[in-house]
């Protein structure tokens, strides 16, 4: 695709669905050996990838995040309690729950 782009902007066309269909139609008529030569590249890129993702998780975050315990989303405000007398067994339900 790279390659195709480059010669498609070289021409002056810089659209990416002729560039793709392109890309496509060089794909389907290219030989079995030429697509083995990118599909071993695609392994091996996949391989690198899985590789840097497992170490990049093993290691610890750089910063620890601040934790907010008293952030309730959806408390009701107390002077609108008088509103709805559901809303006060609503509001002491949430403050009640362990949120995170």
């Amino acid at each position: 695709r790279k390659n195709v782009h480059q010669e498609a902007k070289r021409k002056g066309t810089c659209n990416m669905r002729v560039i793709s269909k392109v890309t496509g139609i060089l794909w389907r008529n290219a030989s079995p050996e030429e697509k083995s030569v990118y599909e071993r590249l695609a392994d091996r890129v996949n391989e690198l990838h899985c590789k840097r993702a497992s170490i990049v998780s093993d290691t610890p975050p750089l910063t620890k995040v601040k934790e907010t315990s008293g952030f309730r989303p959806y408390s009701i405000p107390s002077h609108l309690n008088h509103l709805n007398p559901s809303i006060n067994l609503l509001n002491s339900s949430l403050t009640s729950s362990n949120l995170p």
